[in-house]
């Protein structure tokens, strides 16, 4: 007789990062839907892979426009400090999720992009290509990956709910691990429309890319055929307002719109 259901681990990985997850559910986000016309930046990575023969990595092209626009406006990279201190990180360090295959599963794992608001969009393409290429363990999701963990799943979960809140109560654990800025890329996986809902996350600024699709739609009178990406940021409200928010938003839409530093 079939088996009508099976058991496998729930990994360690998976136990702290549900720990964390509760977390997250304390931030005080307001959320932007975006759907941005990517036509003209596609059409410049297509025009510079055919003159180059080499293909530029498109999460890392919307890197470089994220970084750009986080520069011209730097509080959004800008946490509590205390009670009554904000810190103002001068450096864009950007964690990106890589997808994986270890041991037969897939895993996103998060690349540190260190200063990636003093890096070309080319120099970003090769270090998320190096990332991809690069060896990693399912335990590289940690924040922390001492010995101790193993003793995690044994500690009642009011002791490590306090643990996990005073390290990430620091924004300084977000700057030794490589990331103020977290970014979140299922566009690659999604093969239509469609924004990423209800995430959320431990830095001032969060950002997914989702999908993308073709819209028939008005260009100077005349009615087209044209590539759309959506996308999906969280701010944290505690830090700023809604005007500035929204500032930021159309910054980067600018940025995204225009095709910023695609090489030509």
């Amino acid at each position: 007789m079939d088996k009508k259901w099976s058991f496998s681990p729930f990994s360690l990985n998976r136990q702290v990062l549900s720990d964390v997850y509760d977390e997250f559910q304390k931030k005080h986000y307001m959320t932007g839907l975006m759907e941005l016309d990517i036509t003209q930046a596609r059409t410049k990575l297509r025009q510079y892979t055919q003159k180059s023969g080499e293909k530029i990595s498109f999460t890392a092209w919307i890197l470089r426009c994220i970084a750009k626009a986080v520069e011209k406006y730097p509080k959004v990279n800008t946490y509590r400090h205390g009670r009554r201190k904000l810190i103002h990180f001068h450096d864009v360090d950007i964690s990106v999720m890589v997808e994986k295959e270890i041991k037969g599963k897939k895993i996103p794992i998060p690349v540190s992009i260190k200063q990636a608001n003093t890096k070309s969009t080319l120099e970003l393409s090769k270090e998320i290509r190096h990332a991809q290429l690069t060896e990693y363990e399912e335990n590289n999701q940690l924040l922390y990956q001492g010995k101790l963990m193993k003793l995690y799943p044994f500690i009642p979960k009011f002791i490590r709910q306090r643990i996990i809140r005073h390290m990430i109560s620091n924004p300084m654990t977000y700057f030794r691990q490589g990331a103020t800025i977290i970014v979140t890329s299922v566009g690659m996986f999604v093969k239509s429309k469609g924004w990423i809902l209800g995430f959320g996350g431990l830095t001032t600024l969060n950002i997914a890319i989702g999908g993308i699709s073709k819209q028939l739609t008005k260009v100077e009178d005349v009615i087209e055929e044209r590539e759309f990406l959506n996308i999906t940021i969280h701010l944290d409200h505690d830090i700023l307002d809604g005007a500035p928010a929204a500032r930021f938003a159309q910054e980067l839409e600018d940025l995204i719109t225009s095709g910023y530093d695609i090489p030509v």
